[in-house]
């Protein structure tokens, strides 16, 4: 079944390049503007990677108002992120030589999280144009979006100690209890050691998303484009509903370098 599907798929798609009135070939060349849609913690806080994007495309009218557009894009899109763990209670592992044992003592630990996103994708957009007017197309379609290099690093500064996460504490009368941060790193067991980590491994390496954008063309062989890509599959390995949606915005300049014009068949 899968077989004549794909089968008449492909017969549609020769149909219509071959009835098509006006072919363009062209190439795009722009930015990325990147973010991730997911639960945000209320002590996190991010920004989006401004990256380029660039690729080459081709359009196939089949009517005057109607065509579908192919293109195979890079894109590199992603996200730096910052987040700050609140004082938590933790157990500390205190090793003794002498007795050849370790005892677990309870302290408390706070953290602040800083990493990046950074996702470079080969992208295959296929899409449906509808001129609206002479000079302006709208784009809805689909993408597959094949992962080239991702990557979830940082590091972690963990403060460690029954005063972590205190450096900011008044006493009643609200006087400081540490006058200075020197002071509180001397109260810590350990204070703003540095914690590297590297979650790349849980990206997936192939995702789809939805593509919507509008082309403005002030000139037959140059134009500007928006598209706007949303993954409904979660970014991670692990499909859940706490996880991170890819979503990000290509927007640049559009050349097109021939046009064809062809009879109906």
């Amino acid at each position: 079944m899968k077989n004549w599907v794909l089968y008449l798929s492909l017969c549609l798609l020769m149909n219509s390049y071959a009835k098509a009135q006006q072919i363009y070939v062209g190439f795009k060349d722009g930015l990325c503007l990147g973010a991730l849609l997911g639960p945000i913690d209320e002590n996190a806080s991010g920004s989006p990677l401004i990256k380029p994007n660039f690729g080459a495309f081709g359009q196939f009218f089949v009517s005057p108002k109607i065509a579908l557009q192919t293109e195979l894009n890079y894109v590199h899109t992603g996200v730096q992120y910052a987040t700050y763990i609140p004082k938590s209670d933790t157990l500390l592992p205190q090793y003794i030589p002498a007795l050849d044992t370790t005892f677990y003592l309870a302290s408390s630990y706070a953290a602040d999280v800083q990493g990046m996103y950074s996702l470079k994708y080969l992208q295959i957009p296929i899409s449906v144009l509808w001129q609206a007017t002479e000079k302006i197309n709208l784009q809805l379609g689909a993408s597959l979006n094949l992962l080239t290099e991702g990557k979830n690093t940082g590091e972690v500064r963990l403060d460690l100690g029954q005063v972590a996460g205190q450096q900011d504490s008044l006493y009643t009368d609200g006087s400081p209890v540490f006058d200075s941060y020197e002071a509180y790193c001397a109260a810590l067991f350990s204070c703003q050691q540095i914690e590297p980590f590297d979650n790349s491994k849980t990206i997936k390496k192939i995702d789809y998303s939805l593509v919507i954008g509008i082309q403005w063309w002030p000139a037959p062989s140059l134009g500007m484009f928006t598209v706007v890509n949303y993954s409904p599959p979660t970014l991670e390995k692990t499909n859940s509903t706490k996880g991170f949606h890819n979503f990000f915005i290509n927007t640049g300049i559009a050349i097109r370098l021939t046009t064809q014009k062809q009879k109906n068949s």
